[in-house]
């Protein structure tokens, strides 16, 4: 009797205060869920900006390696059919600095001239096109060996695969193996666990074999 009495005296104050008591501990409870949640989708989202940058990367690298493969075995190829040309034009290996730009250049420039002259006036296979004087002996075989060497595409092709190995060097010095990790990741890379080891430890072992990947191929 006396703790329904009790009961029955107890202040309307209180039980209004009862009331929001529990109101507010399950607003309270609900906010907690939430959070929680959020929490969970934001590291569902850094795992998976994760995934994504490691096969990306592993993409890039394993096409760039593939490609890299096929230039060099053409380079190496394209060098050896242009040296065997090269010695067919033995003459040449006189003239100074004829592995030059320049050099090709003037050449180049003597041909494009040589065919703007009449050749009623200017015999181009009798007279040098520079100084006008007859060609005989040595200088007649020099003419010749420079026409064969213009008429040769050996070294066009050399130069070409030479310049995609390096453009092949660019593409792989641009590939980004360096992630940006938020506080969230951090969290992620340290607390989780994979095989006994953090998975920070495994992520940096995968990202330290595609730095040496790159170096690999740029080496090459």
């Amino acid at each position: 009797m006396v703790r329904l009495k009790l009961w029955l005296d107890f202040p309307g104050e209180n039980v209004a205060k009862l009331k929001e008591h529990k109101q507010n501990k399950k607003k309270l409870e609900q906010q907690n869920i939430k959070d929680s949640k959020n929490v969970m989708e934001n590291e569902k989202s850094e795992i998976e900006r994760l995934i994504v940058f490691l096969r990306e990367t592993n993409t890039v690298l394993g096409a760039l390696t593939c490609e890299a493969s096929k230039s060099i075995d053409v380079y190496i190829s394209k060098k050896q059919i242009r040296d065997n040309k090269k010695k067919e034009f033995d003459v040449l290996e006189k003239i100074p600095a004829q592995n030059s730009e320049e050099w090709e250049g003037f050449i180049r420039s003597a041909k494009t001239y040589g065919a703007e002259i009449n050749p009623d006036i200017f015999d181009v296979n009798a007279l040098c096109v520079y100084c006008h004087q007859p060609l005989k002996g040595d200088a007649i075989k020099l003419v010749q060996a420079y026409a064969q060497y213009l008429a040769d595409n050996s070294q066009n092709e050399y130069l070409k695969a030479e310049r995609n190995i390096e453009e092949l060097k660019n593409k792989v010095l641009r590939i980004n193996t360096r992630l940006f990790c938020s506080e969230a990741m951090n969290g992620i890379l340290d607390k989780t666990h994979y095989k006994s080891n953090p998975l920070r430890m495994h992520f940096e072992h995968i990202v330290n074999a595609a730095n040496s990947q790159k170096d690999v191929l740029i080496k090459r």
